[in-house]
């Protein structure tokens, strides 16, 4: 998933054993939501120097994401796709991190390695729009 990619889940709070879909949805989607309005505010790196700065903040966002998403219950007949769904969220979070960790070190293969990783695929799109997560599954757009 892209950087900007990334930035586009989450929702939090546990929806219960017996949420419905739309429940399960809403509560999902304002997650995400508020993900994208703080990922909106994190300024694009126009130089080296701002990658790291940029990474770090993404990194806070997608796993705090992460975290509030895993606290929301779907209902039983999506709980499989909502599992692979927080599985590929997670290994973004988890790629994000291994980019900051990288930049920090000043290694840029495994910066480049996690950005390849990182930019390897719109899964986690994909797999939102499958649950009906449509914020989860919206890019980051900014003004500048």
């Amino acid at each position: 998933m892209l950087v900007s990619t990334l930035l586009v889940c989450g929702c939090g709070g546990s929806t219960g054993t017996g949420a419905t879909q739309a429940e399960f949805v809403t509560r999902a989607n304002a997650f995400c939501a508020v993900a994208l309005r703080s990922a909106a505010s994190v300024k694009t790196p126009k130089s080296a120097a701002e990658l790291l700065p940029f990474s770090e903040r993404a990194s806070s966002i997608v796993s705090k994401l992460v975290s509030e998403l895993k606290a929301v219950t779907p209902p039983s007949n999506s709980r499989a796709a909502y599992s692979r769904f927080l599985a590929t969220s997670s290994h973004e979070a988890q790629m994000l991190g291994e980019l900051e960790q990288a930049l920090r070190v000043g290694s840029t293969t495994r910066a480049h390695a996690a950005l390849q990783a990182l930019n390897s695929g719109d899964a986690v799109n994909e797999e939102a729009k499958a649950l009906g997560l449509t914020e989860c599954a919206r890019t980051v757009t900014r003004g500048s």
